[in-house]
C-alpha cells in the first residue's frame, strides 16, 4: 500500500477519481471508483487523440506548420492524461471491522487474520476521521497565452492514534465527501473534525 499523506498526491491520478460507497453492513465498508468517472475520462481521452490527429493532419496539408504545433502537444498530452486516468486502476478502499483491517484494492476472501493482508493499516487505531481543504493552481496555455487556472480539492483522512494521518480520499465534491464522512464516522463511532468549517461532530 503506498501511504497516503498531505498534500493532497498530485501525481496519483487515481486519487482524482470520484469514489462511493458500494458495500456498507455492520461489519465491512468499502468504497470504489466510479464506472461513470471512468466512462468520462476515456471519452476526454479520444477526443484529445482526434484533436491531436486533426491537428497533425493540418499541419502536413497546410505551410504553416510551426503555429500548429503548441496546439498538437496540447492535444495530444490532454489525451494521454486522461488515458492514464481511464487506465488507473479501479480502487476498492476497505474497512473490515472482522480483520480489524484498512486496505486497498485486494479483497483477501481467505484472510483470518490482518497480518495475512499486505500493507493493512490497524482500523482500530483509527481515532478521528479529518476534512480538509485544498486550493490547486497551475498554468495552462490557450494559443499562445498562458492562463492560471484553479480548482478546489476536498480531503478525507483518517487520524491515527500514534499521530499518522491517512489521505483516504480526495474529491472536488464536498457535500458528497461531507456524506461519506458522517457514514464512517457512524460506522467506526469516531467524530469527524471538518476542517474545511472547523467544526467537530
Amino acid at each position: 500500500m503506498m501511504p497516503h499523506t498531505d498534500p493532497i498526491p498530485t501525481d496519483n491520478w487515481s486519487s482524482f477519481k470520484s469514489h462511493e460507497i458500494i458495500t456498507l453492513t455492520s461489519d465491512q465498508l468499502i468504497w470504489q471508483s466510479t464506472k461513470t468517472k471512468s466512462t468520462i475520462f476515456l471519452i476526454v481521452s479520444i477526443l484529445g487523440f482526434i484533436m491531436a490527429g486533426l491537428c497533425i493532419l493540418a499541419m502536413i496539408l497546410t505551410d504553416n506548420k510551426t503555429s500548429k504545433i503548441p496546439g498538437c502537444i496540447v492535444a495530444l498530452v490532454f489525451g494521454v492524461v486522461f488515458y492514464r486516468l481511464y487506465k488507473s486502476p479501479t480502487e476498492r478502499i476497505v474497512l473490515d471491522k472482522k480483520l480489524d483491517a484498512l486496505y486497498y484494492n485486494s479483497i483477501p476472501q481467505l484472510a483470518q487474520s490482518r497480518s495475512e493482508i499486505p500493507d493493512a493499516l490497524k482500523l482500530s487505531e483509527v481515532i478521528e476521521i479529518q476534512l480538509l481543504k485544498h486550493n490547486q493552481r497551475g498554468l495552462s496555455r490557450i494559443n499562445q497565452d498562458r492562463h492560471t487556472r484553479s480548482y478546489t480539492m476536498y480531503q478525507l483522512n483518517f487520524v491515527f492514534a500514534h499521530g499518522h494521518r491517512e489521505n483516504i480520499l480526495n474529491h472536488g465534491d464536498f457535500s458528497t465527501l461531507q456524506s461519506d464522512a458522517q457514514k464512517v464516522s457512524i460506522f467506526l463511532e469516531i467524530p469527524v473534525v471538518n476542517g474545511v468549517s472547523g467544526d467537530k461532530v
